[in-house]
């Protein structure tokens, strides 16, 4: 018996090739004397013929009888109904080499048969050990081949003497096969036992190709750049591999990328990975360099004659620092809790994305620098603008305060936000005028459904309460809120704490009577307390002023909360408040007066603890400057008493405060007293009038040296205070505190001294 196998294939185009297994010769078909035919191109293996459960003889005639073969199922049939996965096989495997396919396009076999009976040959093919068949679509090239299935081709062998040649014809099932495929021929005498099969030889015909080139990378994605602009990023890396090459892969960056063989040096748009072979291995460097700001994307190309394949870049491009400053920071006309701020936009080079507006009531040093990566959200003391707004109107602030404000140009957010620290950073100081801490003139919300609305201090929620604008409305003003069944509350904290709290209050138009309370919260609005022991009752269509103690520290809110459930309104105006007096600097007995030729100046801190020192400032006008700075001299929590003495007074007007100096950077500031030198006849006056914060100056000029009598009345005329005050006679100011339960009002204060009588009224807010 001979076997022959012939293939077709070609490295480039494919090239046919036909081989013969010929078994004329050989004895056995074990160890290496099986036939094996050798290949005239490469890119194919062929495996030798192997048997399973059948007798292989060699025979005279130059061929191979098999022996063995199974009955057909039924005595006398020409159709092949055996079990296929009967173990009595011959077997053969083609394996393609690693980079090519095989196309197979024809099978021959040649065989005789001995014996009576018909004899038949049933073929199968498989890809993966016959788990699963290769389908194939067979075309019978003459009369004794027929078809059993898709994947199963019969020979029927009528000749009893000549060899006979039964082609088989494959179709697309047998294209671009990759891996080994393997074929079984079975066998078996349809009639009866006895008998053999004599093969002379079997030829397969096809082409063998090399594979198309391949280019693969890993990863195919990189993601996460990020720099300034003009200014490369930190590299990333990924790896090429190309097969079947007949040219080096060309790798080329899309715009805003680089790309280099090597890391760290040698960047650019483009860069060559050679090949050995047909096969190509490196690895290629990519960072951004780009100057789009904002995200950055693109592919990177790999190409080599036919074969191509990309990467996915992604990056952020961010801007650098701005060059240039604002200009033109100034302020607007102030309120009693706000400041109006405007400036020009910085202008040329890197343009601002922002603004940090950052604010202090103590000093311009006294507001932190701002760092680079480490953005300061919205807050006390601060806001951020997006750029082009060129205006914002800080709210929240004290009454009567100076405050002192710069403004920081900036790029990008979150961390990688730039801010501009060098050069002069632009500042202005404000001060607050005097007045209601909220007065509800600005804002708009002409409905009772619940509402956030902007005013002066700052965010108020407006739950079943709109801002009232008719005659029927409670106000100073303009406008006032109006509370059907809801309440008013702030959506924003006071920083430095809280301690009277003053409302005023009426009846809206004719409608009955309501009740209220106030409450306050240091969590941020998560719990509240009401600050007073019963509700307050609303009965007046005049506003009435209703004042709140609440004492409070760190951060605070408060809201006005309708009690009585039912749909009468009340109108509520003017809140105003005072910070905490429980600071460690409580001024007292802050006086001055004319001695000589100089002024002496004496103030007190009843309970001095953590405070570096104080400083006596002096202005004729609005400008104070220093005059004396003395260090802390006990810090034991109690009475502490200092002077000073101004031998060079301005002459005329001289006015003077006391700026305390805590060890934690806080500054406080006492109240102003003034002291006038030149001669007049004798006279008293109160400042601020009306009186804030519970206390106020007694400011005197021609007055006698010696004690003298203080009483204040009530608009009753029940007197609320009485005290006595040692004045040093000429020009001098003294400061009064009055009882925090002295409720808002008129008031009038009558001092006696010798023969000397002065009477003065004043208003508490």
């Amino acid at each position: 018996m001979s076997l022959v196998l012939s293939c077709l294939m070609s490295v480039v185009s494919g090239q046919a090739f036909t081989g013969t297994y010929d078994f004329s010769s050989v004895t056995t078909l074990s160890g290496t004397t099986d036939p094996t035919p050798v290949p005239v191109a490469t890119g194919l293996t062929f495996g030798s013929f192997s048997s399973a459960g059948v007798s292989v003889n060699p025979n005279a005639a130059g061929r191979f009888s098999f022996t063995g073969w199974p009955l057909g199922a039924t005595n006398g049939s020409d159709v092949f109904t055996g079990s296929l996965s009967a173990t009595q096989y011959f077997s053969v495997t083609l394996t393609p080499a690693a980079g090519y396919s095989l196309d197979l396009n024809t099978i021959v076999f040649t065989m005789q048969r001995s014996g009576t009976g018909i004899r038949q040959y049933a073929v199968r093919s498989s890809l993966d050990g016959y788990t699963a068949n290769l389908p194939a679509s067979i075309n019978p090239a003459n009369a004794n081949l027929s078809v059993v299935a898709t994947d199963v081709f019969q020979v029927t062998d009528a000749s009893t003497s000549a060899n006979n040649g039964s082609t088989i014809t494959l179709g697309a099932g047998f294209d671009n096969i990759t891996t080994a495929v393997t074929f079984r021929i079975y066998g078996y005498n349809a009639e009866a036992s006895g008998g053999s099969f004599g093969v002379d030889n079997v030829v397969f015909s096809g082409v063998a190709s090399s594979a198309n080139p391949t280019i693969s990378v890993v990863p195919g994605t990189l993601t996460g750049f990020t720099a300034l602009a003009n200014v490369a990023s930190a590299e990333q890396n990924y790896t090429v591999t190309g097969s079947n090459l007949t040219a080096n892969i060309t790798v080329t960056a899309p715009a805003g990328f680089e790309v280099s063989s090597t890391s760290g040096t040698g960047f650019g748009s483009n860069v060559s990975i050679s090949h050995s072979s047909g096969s190509a291995n490196g690895i290629v460097y990519v960072r951004m360099n780009s100057a789009v700001t904002g995200v950055n994307t693109g592919s990177i190309s790999h190409v080599s004659t036919t074969a191509s394949q990309s990467v996915s870049l992604s990056g952020l491009v961010f801007y650098g620092e701005p060059t240039n400053h604002a200009t033109a920071f100034a302020c607007g006309a102030t309120g009693s809790s706000s400041i109006p701020l405007s400036w020009a936009d910085a202008t040329a080079g890197t343009v601002p994305t922002g603004y940090l507006v950052k604010w202090s009531s103590v000093s311009y040093a006294d507001i932190a620098v701002p760092a680079d990566g480490i953005a300061e959200s919205n807050g006390a003391g601060r806001v951020n603008v997006d750029a082009a707004m060129q205006a914002v109107t800080i709210t929240g602030l004290v009454q009567n305060r100076t405050y002192y404000i710069k403004i920081f140009p900036y790029t990008n957010t979150g961390v990688n936000i730039n801010y501009k620290t060098d050069g002069t950073v632009p500042q202005t100081s404000c001060t607050t005028i005097s007045g209601p801490w909220e007065d509800f003139e600005s804002g708009s919300k002409t409905a009772y459904a619940t509402a956030a609305v902007i005013l002066s201090s700052g965010s108020w929620i407006l739950n079943d309460a709109l801002l009232g604008t008719t005659a029927d409305d409670r106000k100073n003003g303009t406008k006032s809120v109006r509370i059907r069944n809801g309440m008013a509350e702030m959506d924003f904290d006071l920083p430095n704490g809280v301690g009277i709290v003053r409302v005023l209050h009426a009846v809206y138009g004719t409608d009955a009577n309501g009740t209220w309370k106030l409450e306050a919260s240091t969590d941020a609005g998560l719990t509240w307390t009401a600050y007073s022991s019963a509700d307050v009752t609303s009965s007046s269509t005049t506003l009435t002023a209703q004042s709140f103690t609440l004492n409070l520290t760190g951060t605070v809110r408060f809201r006005i909360v309708k009690t009585d459930g039912g749909t009468n309104r009340l109108n509520f105006d003017d809140i105003t408040y005072t910070e905490n007096a429980a600071l460690p600097v409580k001024f007292a007995h802050v006086r001055a007066y004319q001695q000589g030729s100089g002024i002496q100046v004496e103030w007190s801190n009843l309970t001095e603890t953590d405070v570096a020192a104080y400083t006596v400032q002096r202005a004729a006008g609005l400008n104070f400057v220093n005059l004396n700075e003395q260090t802390a001299q006990k810090n034991d929590g109690g009475r502490a008493d200092y002077r000073f003495f101004d031998a060079a007074p301005l002459p005329g007007v001289n006015f003077y405060r006391i700026e305390s100096a805590e060890t934690d950077g806080k500054k406080l500031l006492s109240v102003i007293v003034k002291v006038d030198t030149r001669a007049g006849n004798p006279a008293v006056e109160i400042y601020p009038n009306p009186v804030i914060n519970g206390q106020f100056t007694l400011q005197g000029t021609g007055l006698k040296k010696g004690l003298y009598q203080l009483r204040i009345y009530n608009s009753a005329g029940l007197q609320v205070q009485t005290m006595q005050l040692n004045l040093a006679g000429g020009a001098a100011a003294e400061m009064i505190r009055i009882p925090a339960s002295m409720s808002p009002g008129v008031y009038s204060l009558q001092i006696s001294g010798g023969e000397q009588r002065f009477s003065r009224s004043f208003i508490v807010h």
